[in-house]
């Protein structure tokens, strides 16, 4: 039985997708379940619904389990929650876990997060099971951050400066989380994935200025005014200062594109053109919603005064 924790996420999905496509047995861990089963493909997975900290939903996860793709969401609690997925996993005997870390992670690593991926690396193997470390750098669709700055002032912000990021597409990532759970053949690896190209923010905008015949821009911010910015937004002050933490790493160090993700898949990884469309059309969405938020303002506007008579 394999075990996908993280089912609904970027990854996860991929990973179920794939999964239930090579015919092996499959089990989703989820916190609702209807957000699963509102794709039709996932009906035939069997779905153990609750908290990812309670020990009994964890123990009916892993029940019969030989295989577990964990991933989670960069959260405060973090942590704890993923210590506990892994203890209970060990209890249940499960055989091998792959896990979804991050670039550089380790004690000496700059980034919290990081070092947090590499505190739970480490009790994974000392647990004992087998272990794929998938460490992927920026996901395509965190540009989906950057949706309302798009929308309103045809922008791209953030404090990378003009350093290139090793982007890849999440499902390209979820698709290697498939195939190292389905083969012995990476097992105790530990594997930064990119894409196929390195790209600056100022090289994404001029590809969306080419397919939307708009014009895009990459404004650079100081960390300090980033992260003032993105406090102002609403973003969680932990979010931010993660941002700002990754994107100084960045700045740091030059990233360069590597083959893994091509090997392991058999065939190049997803180019950025794949994902901008999808991008662009959530950026039409949110001018849509602002559009039709100032007609229905000005029709209650000019809906309060009476035609000939003054208000």
């Amino acid at each position: 039985m394999f075990v996908v924790i993280g089912a609904t996420g970027r990854t996860g999905a991929q990973v179920l997708e794939d999964l239930t496509a090579e015919g092996a047995p499959v089990r989703a861990l989820v916190r609702d379940a209807s957000k699963l089963r509102q794709n039709a493909a996932n009906r035939q997975t069997e779905v153990v619904e609750g908290s990812f900290q309670d020990t009994a939903i964890l123990a009916a996860a892993f029940k019969d389990a030989t295989s577990v793709y964990l991933s989670l969401g960069n959260f405060p609690g973090q942590e704890d929650t993923e210590l506990g997925i892994v203890h209970a996993a060990k209890t249940a005997g499960v055989r091998k876990i792959v896990k979804l870390s991050g670039p550089s992670a380790g004690r000496d690593s700059p980034v919290a997060i990081a070092r947090m991926h590499g505190r739970i690396e480490a009790a994974i193997k000392a647990c004992g099971s087998a272990h794929v470390f998938l460490r992927p750098y920026a996901f395509f669709q965190n540009l989906a951050n950057q949706v309302a700055p798009l929308a309103h002032f045809h922008a791209l912000f953030g404090s990378t400066g003009s350093a290139a990021l090793n982007m890849i597409d999440a499902r390209d990532v979820g698709a290697v989380a498939a195939r190292t759970m389905l083969t012995d053949s990476w097992d105790g690896k530990e594997i930064e994935l990119t894409g196929d190209e390195a790209l600056t923010y100022a090289e994404v905008a001029e590809r969306l200025s080419a397919i939307s015949g708009e014009t895009y821009r990459f404004f650079n911010r100081s960390p300090e005014v980033y992260l003032t910015e993105l406090l102002q937004q609403g973003l969680p002050e932990w979010t931010a200062e993660h941002v700002i933490e990754i994107q100084a790493m960045t700045r740091s160090r030059s990233e360069t594109p590597n083959s893994n993700t091509r090997d392991i898949l058999g065939h190049p990884a997803r180019p950025l053109a794949d994902y901008l469309p999808q991008l662009l059309s959530a950026v039409a969405r949110l001018r849509d919603i602002a559009e039709m938020q100032t007609n229905t303002r000005q029709i209650g506007f000019f809906g309060n005064s009476t035609p000939g008579r003054p208000n």
